[in-house]
């Protein structure tokens, strides 16, 4: 887990999260209170390391004296937080879509028909990113996972995963966004990071999908 913060430091870099050109709140959970925390000030990279901070994945993440985990464990589609800000619309994106098994598989593959853009400079950190963390993990897009036996942290993390898939439901419904992309929720487990560039061809397909559903909807 240290090398993986390491390297995300190292590409996020050192940000106030006030200072950045857009408005951005990251949710983390405090395990104490059983509460929602928006970060809405402070050290970019702290808040990010307590956001994604996944039970029995990483350990919790101190600020201020708070032990900070992953948001999604109360809010997995924090909707909310965008309400106080001017908005033409609210789009939302859930990792908690319907599974979409391929050839036995619980995993799902990037579309291949997936619209080829041109690469910003954004997507060439990312792959610059992904590219360090791989080399420093040792692992590899090859690399397969028995999903046939679950270990105590794949139960954990399945289990996680069906809460808080029941926690959306509910969140989406109390508040309802204007374009909602759903992921399947299949499309990766939650340690696979060394996969991060087939999820993301896998974003930006359901994403062109939904687009193009609103499209054809108001023509």
């Amino acid at each position: 887990g240290e090398m993986l913060m390491q390297t995300l430091q190292d590409f996020v870099g050192t940000h106030r999260i006030e200072d950045l050109p857009i408005p951005l709140t990251i949710v983390a959970t405090d395990v104490l209170t059983r509460k929602e925390v928006w970060l809405r000030r402070g050290d970019l990279f702290d808040a990010i390391r307590a956001s994604i901070a996944v039970p029995t994945v990483f350990t919790p993440h101190l600020i201020k004296g708070r032990p900070l985990l992953d948001g999604g464990i109360l809010n997995p589609v924090p909707i909310a937080p965008t309400l106080q800000d001017p908005t033409d619309a609210i789009i939302a994106v859930s990792l908690s879509g319907v599974p979409k098994r391929v050839g036995g598989s619980s995993r799902r593959k990037a579309e291949p028909n997936a619209i080829e853009k041109p690469r910003h400079r954004y997507q060439k950190k990312i792959e610059a990113f992904i590219d360090q963390l791989q080399a420093r993990l040792g692992l590899h897009d090859e690399d397969t996972t028995d999903r046939q036996s679950l270990s105590l942290t794949d139960a954990a993390l399945l289990s996680l995963d069906a809460m808080q898939a029941s926690i959306a439901r509910c969140m989406l419904a109390a508040y309802p966004p204007d374009v909602l992309i759903e992921i399947p929720i299949d499309t990766c487990a939650a340690h696979e990071f060394y996969r991060a560039a087939e999820v993301i061809e896998a974003g930006e397909y359901w994403a062109e999908r939904e687009i193009e559903r609103l499209g054809n909807e108001r023509e």
